[in-house]
This record gives C-alpha cells, structure tokens and sequence, in this order.
C-alpha cells in the first residue's frame, strides 16, 4: 500500500502499563512507538540510538546527565546515545517515541557515535513556537535529528509541489487538516493521525486552510 495511515489515539487507547511502548509504525528503519509515562522509570542508557520523545499530551519530566526539563503536549526533546537519563509524570502522559531500530555499526558513519562532551545541554523544541515562524508553503523546517532521521515542521494551505523520495517517509498532522495524496490513493489526517507514503511512490500535501504537520525520513 503506496499509503498506511495510523490514529495514534487508537493505539494509545490500548496502552494498560506505563513505559510499555506499541510500535505504531515503521520508516524504513526508524521505529515509531507510543507509550504512556505515569510514574517514574528508572536511570538508564541507550549505547545505540537517538531517542525523540514528543508529548501527546500530559506532562514529562526528563532529567538526565545533561540537566533537566519539563515537556508539555507539542514539546519534544532528542536524548542523545549514551546520555544517562529518565523520565517521570505525576499523572498519566501519552508519549511518541522515534527510535532507530538500526544499530550504529550498521549506518556506515552516517552518525556520530555518542553526544558530544561540548554539548552536554538538551535543547526542548515547542512544535508550536517553530510553526509560528514558518513559511506557509509547506517548505521543510527542519527541528530535530534522530540518528540517520530528520524530523521537518511543514505549513502551509493550497498544495504542495508533487515530490518523490526514495526512502519511507511519515507525515504526523499537529494542526489543521491536511490531506497526503498520492497516485495510488489518498489519506486525510487531522492530530494525532500520521501516514507514512511507501518508498519511491509520489506524493503532496494539500490543505484548505492553514495546516502545520511533522515529517519524518531520511534526507527530509
């Protein structure tokens, strides 16, 4: 199918135990997961990949050998590989995790091994701060990197030029409605609804109002 669409409330509905993340999809080889946060998970690391957390909505609190910050729903942070951290909410918070599901080794130095010494300092994006200051022509801002992954702010009305991209691509709405059409089929998507359009299948983006949406693939 040229277009798989996901309702990630649907997939959150069925969430019982905090820090148990459902896969919802997969781009390529990044894994697209949702987890409730609802107490607080225990000190550790990942050696291999990047890790997005994007609030849905609640609130998380993320400390780590960085520092510490406060996410709220539209707010989203990229803990590097190798930076001790947890995370905790006083009451029930749904999160969206990107995780490459590829081990370092294997992205052919397309990545940095571990955070920088220099950097030591988590940098809290408000999807919705960096909305206000895009251009509305569905030109690709991009906010994040998640190992190999670039994750890009689109706004925009009317449609977007036809583009085609040899590798998976998500595209998550956060505001509005915007429609994904393809050759093959369409899908309309209104927060917190994401589709991800098959490699080398083209596609844009069209909406009849102001919409902002989130994509996510390699070289976005």
């Amino acid at each position: 199918m040229a277009i798989t669409t996901v309702d990630l409330s649907e997939v959150a509905a069925q969430l019982r135990r905090p820090f148990e993340p459902i896969e919802a999809a997969q781009v390529d080889e990044l894994g697209v997961y949702v987890y409730v946060s609802h107490g607080r998970f225990a000190w550790h690391r990942h050696l291999d990949e990047d890790e997005l957390f994007l609030v849905l909505n609640g609130m998380v609190a993320m400390d780590s050998e960085w520092g510490s910050l406060t996410l709220h729903a539209g707010e989203l942070v990229v803990m590097p590989k190798g930076v001790g951290h947890r995370s905790s909410s006083p009451w029930r918070a749904v999160v969206l995790l990107l995780r490459p599901k590829l081990l370092a080794h294997a992205q052919n130095g397309k990545r940095r091994l571990y955070g920088l010494a220099e950097e030591q300092t988590l940098q809290k994006v408000v999807v919705g701060q960096a909305a206000a200051s895009a251009s509305t022509d569905f030109r690709l801002h991009p906010i994040a990197q998640v190992g190999a992954y670039s994750v890009a702010l689109r706004r925009g009305t009317g449609h977007s030029p036809w583009e085609q991209r040899p590798v998976a691509t998500l595209i998550m709405a956060y505001l509005g409605r915007v429609l994904v059409e393809s050759t093959d089929g369409q899908a309309s998507l209104i927060s917190p609804k994401l589709a991800v359009v098959s490699a080398g299948t083209p596609f844009r983006l069209s909406a009849a109002g102001d919409c902002v949406c989130l994509q996510v693939g390699q070289g976005s």
